[in-house]
Parts: C-alpha cells; sequence; structure tokens
C-alpha cells in the first residue's frame, strides 16, 4: 500500500465493476507494450494486431498485411494503442481475451494482469483465459484446480461453467449452474465405476473407499435437488430470471471445490 493511501492523504479506492479506471487502463498498456518489446518478435506482434483490429472492424490497407517494412509494424503499434485508449471497459477486456488465447502468453503475464487489477481494485480477475468478477484467492484457485486435473469430461463441465457465467454479453446462469452439479456427477461417476445421477453416486462413494461427512453429503443432496427435482433448473422449473449472477458464482465456486475434494479422495 502506497504512503498517500496508507496515511489516509489519498481515500482507498472501492472495488470497480463495469469500468476500468484511467491509472488501471495505463497500467495494462505499459504491460502490453513492455512484453511485445521485450518478448516477442516482429511477425508474432503483427499477426496479433492485425487480428485484434480486424475484430474490431478497423480498415487494413492490403499493403500493410502483406508488406513486412519495419515502419509497418510501429504504424500497427500506433493503430492499437489508439485502439485500446478509445475502447470502453469490456472492449479492454476483450482485447485481453483475445491475447490470452496465444500461447506465448505465459502465467506471468496473467499474473501480472492480475496483480494490476488487485491494486487498482478492479473487480475482476483472469481465470483460464477468462476475465470473471471472481475476486477471492481461494475462490479462483478452487476453480482453477478443477478445470486443471485428469478428467476431461469434469474439466469440460467446469470450464463451460465458467464460460457461461463470465460471457459479459449474454451471461447464462441457469446453464452454468447446470454445468457445475453436472461436473460433480461425472467426478462421483468417475469414482463409482457407472453412470448414476449424482443423488445415487453420493450414497455410493463409501462402497468405493470414500467416507464423506454426513452435514456435508446431505449439503450436496440438497444442492443437488435445487437443480434437479421437478421443480429444479435441470427440469425447467425455475424459470432464467429466477437464477441470479450470485447463485451461479455460488455453485461455480462450491463445486470446484467439491470437485477437488473428491479428487484428493481418490
Amino acid at each position: 500500500m502506497l504512503f498517500s493511501v496508507r496515511n489516509g492523504i489519498t481515500p482507498s479506492k472501492a472495488i470497480i465493476y463495469n469500468s476500468i479506471s484511467r491509472s488501471c487502463k495505463n497500467r495494462v498498456i505499459n504491460l502490453i507494450n513492455m512484453m511485445f518489446q521485450n518478448y516477442l518478435d516482429a511477425k508474432e506482434i503483427k499477426a496479433l494486431y492485425i487480428n485484434i483490429l480486424d475484430v474490431f472492424g478497423i480498415k487494413i490497407d492490403t499493403y500493410i498485411i502483406s508488406n513486412t517494412a519495419e515502419f509497418l509494424y510501429e504504424y500497427l503499434i500506433d493503430e492499437f494503442n489508439e485502439l485500446w485508449e478509445k475502447a470502453s471497459w469490456n472492449q479492454c477486456f476483450d482485447i485481453l481475451e483475445i491475447m490470452l488465447q496465444e500461447e506465448y502468453y505465459d502465467i506471468d503475464f496473467k499474473c501480472e494482469i492480475n496483480e494490476i487489477f488487485e491494486e487498482e481494485k478492479m473487480g475482476y480477475r483472469i481465470i483460464d483465459n477468462q476475465i470473471v468478477d471472481i475476486t477471492n484467492k481461494e475462490e479462483i484457485e478452487e476453480v482453477e484446480e478443477a478445470i486443471d486435473s485428469n478428467f476431461n469430461i469434469v474439466n469440460d463441465h467446469i470450464q463451460k461453467s465458467l464460460e457461461l457465467y463470465s460471457d459479459r454479453k449474454n451471461p447464462d446462469y441457469k446453464n452454468s449452474i447446470k454445468e457445475s452439479i453436472t461436473a460433480v456427477e461425472s467426478m462421483c461417476c468417475i469414482i463409482c465405476g457407472e453412470k448414476v445421477e449424482l443423488g445415487k453416486a453420493l450414497g455410493r462413494l463409501e462402497k468405493n473407499g470414500i467416507y464423506i461427512h454426513g452435514a456435508m453429503k446431505n449439503g450436496f443432496q440438497a444442492l443437488y435437488g435445487y437443480t434437479s427435482d421437478e421443480s429444479g433448473i435441470r427440469h425447467g422449473g425455475i424459470e432464467d430470471k429466477e437464477v441470479t449472477e450470485e447463485d451461479a458464482k455460488f455453485m461455480l465456486v462450491s463445486c470446484s471445490a467439491f470437485v477437488n475434494y473428491l479428487k484428493s479422495k481418490i
């Protein structure tokens, strides 16, 4: 914490949602430009910038695309910086997510972006190359660990849940919850060695050497009922508008944690 904030001279910032502060925007573009200068070659920079500018509908002359002259890279950098300067908060996040799909963006880049977000009080973090409004470190670690397992079907359901939850244009909280609970169901089926509903699978875990405290088991039985009984999400008994962002976030984090718990028991 800086001296001015620590001593009450500059007030501490509130958590920022649906916006990006000028200082955060500047720090992120500084990091991007530094990374480009130090780690990427001209060909990689050109390909990435052309892709981003194209996504945002910015016309690029074919002469620039086909030419390798040094000054044209500078032109693309200037065009990109202008795009970033004019971009709204959500467009800035779109740009970052395009960059994060590239394999040369290593874990250090993601960590540095997350550090900037934390220091600038942004209510968002990068998880699995997506920017989501989960800021608690322990929650982030649970979701990341659940995605990174040896069980592809479980990974896929958690990834899909995260994708549906974090879609800024059209979030689908209802189906995000379905994917979260299906991830737990899939993990239980892997352990039990048979395809059964989660409600039954939870009862069979002990036969496969995994003991779960009764209260914990009852808790997940109740969550399963919330999604799967006749009035639950899986059967269309709950309208989309009744499912909130908070519901989806709770299920994503809770189901990720339970998946990790089950993995540790194997």
